[in-house]
């Protein structure tokens, strides 16, 4: 039947109408004769643009010292009593961990930077030191490993008298020193360590080296 249908109207086609066009036609015919055919939906495909790539993810870590007394460096074996929190990609809450959680961790090389604040500190100071630290270093991150940041967090908080705090921050330096020295031996040779020190952060990262 479709076919007699085609060739009735290409009886009835002027001369000038091409054979594309009786072809349309013939499919179109085709279409229409047959009711159950199925609904033509047409998927329009969004433009492909290509991903960014992915950051590497952070290890970022707090330590802290602030809970320590000086030392020359006469600490047992197993390492000083450090205080440590982590915060998973450098985002959410510090969650507590272990001494030997940091030293599992550290087993992975990494580029590591090590911030650590100066004077007149708190413990909170040193948080957001850390993070503000991290935040203007990580865009510019290209060396291709993924990245480890440590909050140095050291006791620095004000006390009375300029000459007494003064004193008392640079007697406290060489202790830390030998705190942050511990630290960094515990990580593979390989691992990259830069230091940023701000004040007597930079003198503690001096004597760390």
């Amino acid at each position: 039947m479709a076919m007699s249908q085609i060739q009735s109207a290409h009886r009835r086609l002027p001369g000038f109408v091409s054979w594309g066009r009786i072809v349309v036609i013939a499919a179109m015919l085709l279409l229409f004769g047959q009711s159950s055919a199925p609904a033509v939906v047409i998927t329009t495909i969004p433009e492909q643009t290509a991903a960014p790539p992915c950051a590497p993810p952070i290890d970022a870590w707090l330590i802290s010292t602030r809970h320590l007394g000086c030392t020359n460096g006469a600490f047992p074996a197993t390492g000083p009593a450090l205080r440590y929190w982590q915060r998973v990609d450098n985002c959410g809450p510090w969650q507590p961990r272990t001494q030997a959680d940091f030293l599992a961790a550290a087993q992975e090389v990494r580029e590591t930077w090590i911030a650590i604040h100066g004077n007149r500190m708190t413990a909170q100071d040193a948080v957001n030191y850390g993070g503000q630290v991290t935040n203007s270093l990580v865009p510019g991150h290209k060396s291709g490993l993924p990245l480890r940041t440590i909050t140095w967090s050291w006791p620095s908080e004000q006390i009375r008298g300029l000459v007494a705090d003064v004193r008392t921050k640079a007697a406290r330096t060489p202790s830390e020193s030998f705190y942050l020295g511990w630290l960094v031996n515990q990580m593979p040779s390989p691992t990259p360590v830069v230091y940023i020190g701000h004040s007597f952060g930079a003198r503690i990262g001096t004597g760390t080296m």
